[in-house]
């Protein structure tokens, strides 16, 4: 379609690649009580390497559903492992959910979650500047696009994902809290690698991102005034699209959410699948809600 061709055009082009580009190499093993630990090293252009970790649930619970889930922005990926707690002011209600790929690993599925570049262990500059906006400034000086550089390291997180056994290509998803979540509907749009889609909140508008709200891996050059958000969720269509914003979160808000909701739906409703988009509020906060996930993914995918 035409915003589709847009959106690819505003993405601008790929890294450029090696020969050794994608190769990985396992480096430990290790099994917990629901599920197999795998930590993987994967290379990326320019001889960098992306810390990667692949949670197998036991034959006993595995559902047949894989998800790559996706890291917060100012996020550590092994806070999704709950190794690391999160470096950031308190923003969760009640119990802390931001270890959402062990939670999901628990519940049966084939999780896979990796190291977003400019934080933790690849962020790759010394300054007390925003990391995700300094990345995505030199990206733009190299005529790059930070959020493009995102999406080609989910491609080759994916590629590691659909080589292990058992890894149905028709039961993938993509998911995060935050930053991840519009990592997640960036994805999504951009091919149909992943069969469904759930964002946590992770909703802006243009208008926002133009008086200062976002960082650097969300906004996508040159796409507004032709396209807003909910025109990129609307590219997700017909597949599955489910949108969760906390009632009490701080950082997004649920009246954003519910318009990006209410554009796509635009979409959706022009396939004649307007019940394939759904937006629920939950009574928490800047959190991830592993239970509306797990029902959307079952639903979607099982």
């Amino acid at each position: 379609t035409e915003m589709h061709t847009h959106y690819l055009d505003c993405l601008g082009k790929p890294p450029d690649v090696s020969c050794s580009y994608g190769e990985y190499q396992q480096l430990s093993q290790c099994k917990k009580e629901k599920y197999i630990q795998e930590e993987y090293l994967i290379e990326v252009e320019g001889g960098g390497q992306m810390p990667c970790v692949l949670l197998k649930p036991n034959a006993s619970i595995a559902n047949g559903i894989s998800l790559v889930l996706l890291h917060g922005h100012v996020g550590n990926y092994r806070t999704l492992l709950g190794e690391v707690p999160p470096n950031v002011p308190r923003l969760w209600v009640g119990e802390y959910r931001g270890d959402y790929a062990k939670r999901m690993a628990e519940k049966g599925f084939t999780v896979i979650t990796y190291c977003a570049r400019g934080f933790s262990v690849r962020k790759d500059l010394f300054s007390p500047e925003d990391p995700c906006n300094k990345a995505q400034m030199m990206s733009m000086a190299m005529g790059l696009q930070l959020p493009r550089l995102h999406i080609s390291d989910i491609h080759l997180v994916y590629q590691l994902l659909i080589q292990q056994p058992g890894v149905n290509k028709d039961k993938i998803g993509i998911s995060g809290l935050s930053g991840g979540g519009t990592l997640a509907y960036l994805a999504g749009a951009f091919d149909d690698k992943f069969k469904a889609v759930a964002v946590f909140c992770g909703m802006c508008s243009y208008k926002d991102y133009a008086f200062g709200e976002g960082c650097g891996l969300q906004v996508i050059n040159n796409w507004f005034p032709k396209g807003d958000t909910g025109d990129l969720l609307g590219l997700i269509a017909p597949r599955p699209l489910f949108i969760g914003q906390g009632k009490y979160d701080s950082t997004f808000n649920s009246v954003r959410a519910e318009e990006a909701f209410k554009a796509a739906q635009v979409y959706y409703k022009a396939w004649g699948l307007a019940e394939k988009v759904s937006f629920e509020i939950f009574p928490l906060a800047h959190e991830y809600e592993e239970n509306l996930a797990e029902n959307f993914f079952l639903k979607s995918l099982g």
